[in-house]
């Protein structure tokens, strides 16, 4: 009688002990289906299998070369993996396929280690695990096998089932036989080039040759870097190139070799790409090998954050796949190390290239220099080798910002309340009448990217050169440059606190008038829920340009936490304090201009207040300034907006039904 354990309860009864039973059949579903959720997987794991058993044959044969066969059968709806290795007796088939979680390459590797690391690092199977991935899509497994020096073979068989088969059988020669009779739910992986697509993307750098229905190798067998012999600089650039067009559809501005020796071994190739890319949501992807196995494709998380522009394929012994082999383990030295590798792997060669190659980093500039800017951000040194090529938006086009300070090395006077104000050149108020700035003038700037045609047009009219600073990073970066001149007080942000330089005060004539119209506007937009607008007529160029709207600096800086808060990695946590902040800019002022030089400001100042639908003109004007400053298109202010627009076309119809009824009546022509 079993004995009660330590916490048995006596006045209750003796306790009972009992042995766990487990659903097999259910068992070995839930292990393959959810250790390898990609139905593919299986034929990395069988092959990689066929490949551990020629390496090990090769430790008893050291001439041999091994040859993997794969055959696919659709009318038996059967795929047959073939190797030459060395085979199992009735021992290693007990042991390794008939124990769920023994794998015969695990326990292989152990007894290697001691006589020749090396070669048990060569061994990436798992064999009696890997064997579990055929479930994923076969209803039966069966493998015919004959141990090296054996003249026994065997057959074993399983329906995925508990009870499995196991009897003599007849091979002429030692090696496997591995028979996958696929499900009917999983016929698809029988037809067209399913099979050739998943050995090309899983064992193309195995180094034993992969046969599909007698032809091939399928495989590539050695990756590039792997080529013996020595080989020019050019000649690697170009192997390389080749290889990486080969694999992906890009064309690669530029190659980037990984040749990693310490802290940890890698090799590969990065490239920039020739595709332009968002500049949100994105991130540098790559292929990661382990031991020239497949392990993940398009991987977004070993490359730095701000390499969005990278391409390629990584492949490090030194990397731990996980027990799917379907990724790497990220908590350990290897990983990050490699990281931190290929991070300066990248630096180093576009500091190379700005230096040593200035037109091809010129092309890679133009191309992809919002995410070059992120790495200045992060690398100072970088930034110390690159940062006057840099690349900003100008209403003059791209300019470096080089060009962009090559006229402001002079140092002037200037007030101590407005350091700027002594170089800013005096108002024109005509169109074309402009001058521009001197070598000692200021630099221009905004940061609401989203109203570079407002901005744009006021440079314009000036002469003058403006930088569009609202993405990420670009404000700092033309900061952390001024300052590097010397020239920080030179930095005008074209804001409602800094915007003088681009306004001249209205005419005294009508100074009345104006403070009365800035009243019936203001109360115009209030009325309709608008509260927070703030209206002041002034004179600015171009003359056509009738409204502006200028933010205050704290509402700039929202508009910059607002893009932080809608990115996918912002923490849910402190997204929602961060709304909640947001949510009071909705009461934040926005500063209305309007242009006393426009025709129609002038005649609003003309007819007085008693001009007919004024307050349509008021939303007119206001809706027309908000298309060129589209960070004001929030939620309420478009959804008034649209309303205002409605109402705007519904009195239009209204009065042309006016004017042809009075013309009617005056027995004039209606049509």
């Amino acid at each position: 009688m079993p004995h009660p354990g330590p916490h048995a309860r006596h006045d209750e009864g003796p306790a009972e002990f009992f042995e766990m039973k487990a659903n097999f059949e259910g068992l070995i579903q839930l292990l393959a289906r959810n250790l390898y959720p990609d139905p593919d997987v299986f034929v990395r794991e069988l092959i990689q299998n066929g490949h551990d058993s020629i390496r090990r044959r090769q430790e008893h044969e050291a001439a041999h070369v091994g040859r993997i066969d794969v055959h696919v059968r659709p009318k038996e709806s059967t795929i047959v993996f073939r190797d030459d290795g060395i085979g199992m007796d009735r021992e290693d088939i007990i042991e390794f396929l008939s124990v769920i979680g023994s794998t015969g390459t695990g326990t292989a590797r152990r007894a290697l280690e001691d006589v020749d690391s090396e070669r048990a690092f060569e061994l990436i199977g798992q064999f009696g695990i890997g064997m579990l991935s055929a479930f994923v899509v076969a209803e039966r497994v069966t493998v015919r096998t004959r141990k090296l020096g054996s003249d026994e073979a065997f057959e074993w068989e399983n329906q995925g089932r508990t009870e499995c088969r196991l009897s003599p059988a007849h091979r002429d020669e030692p090696g496997t036989d591995i028979v996958v009779s696929v499900g009917r739910e999983h016929a698809y992986v029988l037809g067209g080039s399913h099979i050739r697509d998943a050995i090309v993307r899983y064992c193309d750098f195995l180094p034993v040759r992969v046969f599909l229905d007698d032809e091939g190798p399928v495989n590539a067998v050695h990756a590039p870097w792997d080529h013996p012999g020595r080989q020019t600089v050019e000649q690697r650039d170009s192997t390389y190139r080749s290889f990486l067009m080969r694999r992906y559809r890009d064309v690669p501005l530029e190659v980037i070799p990984v040749e990693i020796e310490e802290p940890v071994r890698a090799r590969g190739a990065l490239y920039i790409s020739d595709r332009r890319l968002p500049d949100l949501n994105t991130a540098g992807v790559v292929d990661l090998f382990v031991r020239r196995m497949f392990v993940r494709g398009s991987d977004a998380e070993l490359l730095p954050e701000w390499a969005k522009f990278i391409r390629g394929i990584i492949e490090c012994p030194d990397l731990q796949p996980t027990a799917a082999r379907d990724n790497v383990r990220r908590s350990g030295w290897a990983y990050t190390a490699l990281r931190q590798r290929l991070s300066e792997l990248i630096v180093s060669r576009l500091a190379f290239l700005a230096t040593d190659r200035p037109e091809r980093f010129k092309q890679i500039n133009r191309w992809h220099h919002y995410h070059l800017k992120g790495m200045a951000v992060f690398h100072q040194d970088f930034f110390e080798q690159v940062g006057g090529l840099l690349l900003f938006d100008t209403n003059r086009g791209l300019m470096s910002l080089a060009g962009v300070f090559g006229d402001v090395e002079a140092v002037d006077e200037a007030t101590e309340e407005e350091p700027w104000r002594a170089s800013v050149p005096q108002w024109q108020g005509s169109d074309g009448d402009a001058s521009r700035s001197s070598r000692s003038g200021p630099v221009l700037y905004f940061t609401q990217s989203r109203a570079a045609t407002q901005f744009y047009r006021l440079a314009d009219a000036r002469g003058w050169t403006v930088v569009n600073a609202g993405r990420a990073f670009e404000r700092e970066l033309l900061v952390r440059y001024a300052s590097s001149r010397g020239a920080a007080h030179r930095l005008v942000p074209l804001d409602a606190a800094h915007g003088q330089a681009l306004f001249a005060p209205p005419s005294t004539a009508a100074r009345d008038r104006i403070r009365e119209l800035e009243r019936d506007i203001e109360a115009a937009l209030r009325s309709d829920g608008l509260d927070n607008v703030a209206v002041h007529v002034c004179r600015f160029a171009p003359a056509s340009l009738p409204a502006i709207v200028l933010l205050s600096p704290d509402s700039e800086a929202e508009l910059t936490l607002e893009d932080l808060v809608r990115q996918p990695w912002f923490a849910e946590s402190l997204g929602d304090v961060t709304r909640e902040v947001l949510s009071q800019r909705e009461r934040r002022p926005l500063h209305l201009r309007l242009n006393e030089e426009n025709d129609l400001v002038r005649r609003l100042l003309d007819a007085g207040p008693s001009l007919d639908g004024s307050e349509d003109v008021y939303w007119g004007l206001f809706l027309s300034a908000a298309l060129n400053a589209q960070d004001l298109l929030t939620e309420t202010t478009t959804t008034t907006l649209h309303r205002q627009l409605l109402r705007l076309l519904g009195s239009a119809v209204d009065s042309r039904r006016l004017a042809r009824t009075e013309r009617a009546l005056d027995g004039g022509d209606e049509s």
